[in-house]
């Protein structure tokens, strides 16, 4: 199957990229999850491995994917540390230091977190501009229309 089959209205980076996100949201793909290869995905999608390259630099931009050194790149949740980071801290021998590496990783990973849900409450609204309904928003993005008010209604969480 191919990519500019399935997508149509944007850049093909942008399409695999949008892909790819759509799987990571969905939870088809999940955090700590390698990604196919570079090449393997060019050949899935019927794209140049230029393309697949750029669209992951728009991931990795985002913070939904990162790339491992020898082992290629992984699905990145917003809010979850690699574990590799975790580790480093859970390892310092240190417990004042440690306690600060973690709380750093916290805000950090946290903060990335309520930007994301920011995001998708106003896409929520600008959706509902465009469609008309927060009913027709649900249908669109497979939620209920519960789940769409509790999205928007939900108030970032107030830092320690």
């Amino acid at each position: 199957m191919s990519l500019g089959d399935e997508l149509s209205r944007s850049s093909l980076q942008v399409q695999v990229a949008s892909k790819i996100r759509d799987d990571i949201n969905s939870g088809r793909l999940r955090h700590g999850q390698a990604l196919p290869s570079t090449r393997d995905l060019a050949q899935q999608w019927d794209v140049s491995i230029f393309t697949v390259n750029e669209a992951m630099k728009l991931l990795i931009h985002d913070g939904l994917v990162i790339s491992k050194s020898r082992s290629g790149r992984v699905v990145h949740s917003p809010g979850q540390p690699p574990a590799d980071e975790v580790a480093q801290v859970r390892a310092d021998p240190d417990p004042v230091r440690r306690g600060r590496r973690a709380s750093d990783l916290i805000a950090l990973y946290q903060q990335r977190a309520n930007d994301l849900a920011q995001i998708r409450r106003d896409a929520i609204d600008e959706a509902h501009d465009v469609l008309g309904s927060y009913t027709e928003v649900a249908k669109a993005l497979g939620l209920t229309k519960g789940r769409i008010t509790q999205i928007r209604q939900a108030a970032p969480p107030t830092p320690d």
